[in-house]
């Protein structure tokens, strides 16, 4: 996760905000990660298949539409987080959550917690038993 944001959270998009990263520490990477654990609310992001009056979102998003979305509850079971060995402003999370959960505005909330900004470069999914 750079501390770079795209315009979708995804690094094959354009950059359109850097923010220092050099004030975060290691333990408010861990303390951040913990806030977020538990019962919290999101927004969904605008590319997302959700339908608002009968059309997906990101439809309106490529037209370049922007719709208010309300936050929805979602659980985040564990957050587990580390800095990258190679590269510092990067850092590599492990996330169990509940259905409904995007890892995109995760990641985006995440970085604005630590009073940055991020993208994700990676993502994998498991989904049922480990």
């Amino acid at each position: 996760m750079p501390l770079a944001k795209c315009d979708v959270d995804f690094v094959f998009f354009k950059v359109i905000q850097r923010e220092p990263w050099e004030h975060i520490k290691d333990d408010d990477i861990k303390k951040t990660a913990a806030s977020f654990c538990g019962e919290i609310w999101q927004v969904p992001p605008m590319f997302s298949a959700i339908k608002v009056g009968g059309e997906r979102l990101y439809e309106k998003a490529r037209r370049g539409e922007n719709v208010e979305l309300s936050p929805r509850r979602i659980s985040i079971f564990q957050f587990d987080v580390e800095r990258s060995l190679e590269d510092r402003q990067n850092v590599v999370f492990r996330v169990t959550c509940s259905k409904g959960t995007y890892i995109r505005s995760l990641c985006a909330d995440f970085a604005k917690a630590l009073n940055s900004c991020a993208h994700m470069t990676v993502l994998t999914k498991h989904v049922g038993p480990w």
